[in-house]
């Protein structure tokens, strides 16, 4: 379940899904800037990358989204924004037998918004996908479903590593914006 939430020039930003396994799903959450672990999708996206892994103070970011991690408690932890033009955070979290991904972000851009907020709703549910598929045992990743829109963001912006094959990929499935 995904929801943004627009107040005056604030976002908050929502993806929530339920795992029989939450203890393990954590884990896997916690392996989310873990090359290879297999969790961050790899499929034209860049990687997440932090210097020190998931501890407070590890730099990094993907793409040209910059945070450093500022907190890291038993089932949260939480990247705050580093770019001088976005403020706010993202955290993960684990609430029952959900695993949570929230973004904050005050006095957002209309930019922010419409290009941002579908890229980031793109890639968390792939996260999430990838994390369900782990936990299931699938090697091979499910056919990503992405929205005409983040189809066309991706061709538009797409990551430095994969700008060559990106032109030369298969397309990926559409469907309905949600």
């Amino acid at each position: 379940m995904t929801w943004t939430t627009r107040i005056a020039n604030d976002i908050s930003n929502v993806h929530r899904r339920p795992y029989s396994d939450i203890d393990a799903a954590w884990e896997l959450a916690l392996k989310v800037a873990d090359p290879g672990s297999g969790v961050w999708p790899g499929d034209g996206w860049d990687p997440m990358l932090l210097d020190r892994g998931i501890t407070v103070g590890s730099a990094g970011g993907h793409g040209a989204v910059r945070y450093v991690v500022s907190e890291v408690e038993d089932s949260r932890f939480r990247f705050v924004f580093t770019m001088s033009q976005v403020e706010g955070f993202h955290e993960f979290r684990r609430e029952g037998d959900e695993l949570v991904h929230e973004l904050v972000i005050r006095r957002a851009s209309r930019l922010l918004l419409h290009v941002l907020i579908p890229l980031h709703d793109a890639v968390l549910e792939e996260l999430l996908d990838d994390v369900e598929d782990l936990l299931a045992g699938r090697s091979v990743p499910r056919p990503r479903h992405r929205t005409r829109w983040v189809r066309m963001l991706r061709a538009l912006f797409p990551d430095e590593r994969n700008k060559s094959r990106a032109r030369h990929a298969a397309p990926v499935s559409d469907v309905t914006a949600r």
